[in-house]
């Protein structure tokens, strides 16, 4: 017959591995929000032209804009702000366009639009606009998308 010193271990076992499972999800779960997700606000420039204001403070730390010369947008879809943090299942519409993929496994993630045509990537190390690189600390402010 087994004592009672055999279910103290087993306790202390459960113990131990339920605090080890509570520590390590609150520190993945910081690793994994710490950079903060991306904020894209679809709006108009001043000549009335469909823009992206893009934010994510980590890997841009100020907003950058990307124009839509030549195009029209939708009406009443300017001026919605819409924040990437959550999974959801894609494609899923946006005010000009829709979301083609979304990873927001770790934070800002990667988000991949078709708008007007073209392609736009936001990810950690660059914008990618129609497979052309633009580093988010090169110091560019807006660009915009050449019509195919």
């Amino acid at each position: 017959m087994k004592g009672p010193g055999q279910l103290k271990h087993f306790v202390f076992a459960f113990l131990l591995a339920g605090m080890a499972y509570v520590l390590l999800y609150n520190v993945i779960e910081a690793s994994r929000l710490k950079s903060g997700p991306w904020e894209v606000t679809f709006t108009n420039y001043v000549d009335g032209t469909p823009a992206l204001v893009v934010k994510q403070d980590r890997a841009c730390p100020s907003s950058r804009l990307i124009l839509f010369p030549g195009q029209t947008a939708p009406a009443g879809a300017a001026g919605e702000t819409l924040i990437f943090r959550d999974a959801k299942p894609v494609p899923f519409p946006l005010p000009y366009g829709r979301c083609i993929f979304l990873d927001t496994t770790f934070l800002p993630g990667t988000v991949v639009f078709e708008l007007f045509g073209h392609t736009v990537e936001l990810m950690p190390r660059a914008l990618i606009l129609d497979r052309q690189d633009y580093e988010w600390r090169s110091g560019f402010t807006s660009v915009k998308a050449v019509a195919r």
